[in-house]
């Protein structure tokens, strides 16, 4: 029993002075901040969006760094869909668009520095659809029921309850499956 004793004293030594000699590990939490913010930096916005909407930053973050960096995203995202918009990418303008409304921060000091509010994004995702629209029309008035068909389907994307775009979609892709029958 003499040995045991000393053998557990021995092992109960040796993994004290080696917890001693080990650095302390710091809490994943607080590299978390940090990665958020290289990910802002690098334009990862629905990334950053996204672990900022789900609140766990809240238990760490200080506010002026929630605010910067959770308005920082939405603004990124915003500022995707104004660019896309100037090219005439109107699919890529209400997905980004899309996006920022549905991360939009429920905090008011966060939401005072997003640079548009919620109805505004609204109306940017209306125009983008309306776009996409006409373009649709035009290639379904053409005959290119296939592109039409694609077309109104970049409006589903983000916005699924559009039912002009719903209704153009169900009437194209029957003609198309009857002109497929007639061949």
């Amino acid at each position: 029993m003499g040995k045991a004793f000393l053998h557990t004293v021995l092992i109960a030594i040796i993994a004290l002075s080696l917890t001693a000699c080990t650095p302390a590990a710091k809490p994943a939490r607080k590299k978390a901040p940090n990665a958020t913010r290289i990910l802002l930096d690098k334009g990862r916005y629905e990334e950053v969006a996204r672990r900022m909407s789900s609140g766990n930053w809240r238990k760490y973050a200080s506010e002026s760094e929630r605010v910067h960096v959770y308005s920082g995203a939405i603004n990124g995202l915003i500022d995707m869909g104004d660019s896309a918009a100037n090219k005439n990418a109107y699919g890529e303008a209400g997905v980004s668009y899309r996006k920022a409304l549905d991360y939009y921060p429920s905090e008011a000091a966060i939401a005072k520095k997003v640079r548009l509010p919620k109805e505004k994004l609204l109306v940017n995702i209306g125009n983008s659809s309306n776009m996409l629209m006409e373009a649709g029309l035009l290639k379904y008035r053409a005959g290119q029921l296939e592109e039409a068909i694609a077309t109104w389907n970049r409006i589903i994307l983000f916005d699924p309850k559009n039912a002009e775009a719903g209704k153009a979609l169900e009437t194209a892709t029957i003609q198309l499956e009857n002109l497929r029958k007639l061949k």
